[in-house]
């Protein structure tokens, strides 16, 4: 069954519950790993304007409420533009959802982030025109220690 739509309320600041779960058994996060999650946390959201108003972070998942803030519009010459980037990467023989994801990534200038290795080769071989790397590259490169 499906979720209910939610009422979007144009330039008003917006509240989001996410929550992440691991299909692992056990709990892989020990208390180190918490420690680090809640800086990453910390550092991100001050990269993408957001306000961490709670979280709760336990062995086998997490939680947290955020605040974003109103996004800004676009023109339709810059959704065509978008819609034309994620046709073109499509064309290259990127997925559906990959293409859309990259194209997204580049008009938002912001860093493409995967686990998947045959897609960061297939935007290393096509030149993308954003950073693509797994999250170890990320931290290494963002100075997440």
């Amino acid at each position: 069954m499906p979720r209910i739509a939610r009422m979007v309320v144009p330039d008003q600041k917006t509240v989001y519950h996410v929550m992440s779960r691991t299909a692992l058994d056990g709990y892989p996060f020990s208390d180190i790993e918490k420690d680090r999650l809640v800086d990453i946390i910390k550092h991100l959201s001050r990269i993408y304007f957001a306000d961490v108003l709670g979280y709760c972070i336990m062995g086998n998942h997490f939680h947290l409420l955020i605040q974003m803030y109103p996004e800004t519009t676009i023109s339709d010459e810059e959704g065509e533009e978008k819609g034309q980037a994620n046709y073109a990467l499509f064309s290259l023989g990127f997925g559906l959802a990959d293409s859309a994801h990259i194209a997204f990534a580049e008009a938002g200038k912001a860093k493409f982030i995967t686990c998947d290795d045959k897609l960061m080769k297939k935007c290393r071989k096509h030149t993308i025109n954003t950073w693509c790397g797994n999250p170890v590259q990320f931290c290494a490169e963002e100075d997440l220690r």
